[in-house]
């Protein structure tokens, strides 16, 4: 299993994620890394106030 760590944003979800109170992450093409390709992922996402 290969970790991959990098930095986005969260947003207010919208339709049904904003119902059910669900953010969404926001990541910019730019921020994610390179290596990424098409397929299912599992994360582990921590937040900070920063």
């Amino acid at each position: 299993m290969e970790y991959l760590t990098f930095s986005g944003t969260v947003i207010k979800g919208s339709g049904l994620g904003a119902k059910e109170l669900v953010a969404t992450a926001n990541l910019k093409p730019e921020i994610a890394p390179s290596q990424l390709k098409a397929g299912v992922y599992a994360a582990f996402v921590e937040f900070n106030n920063n």
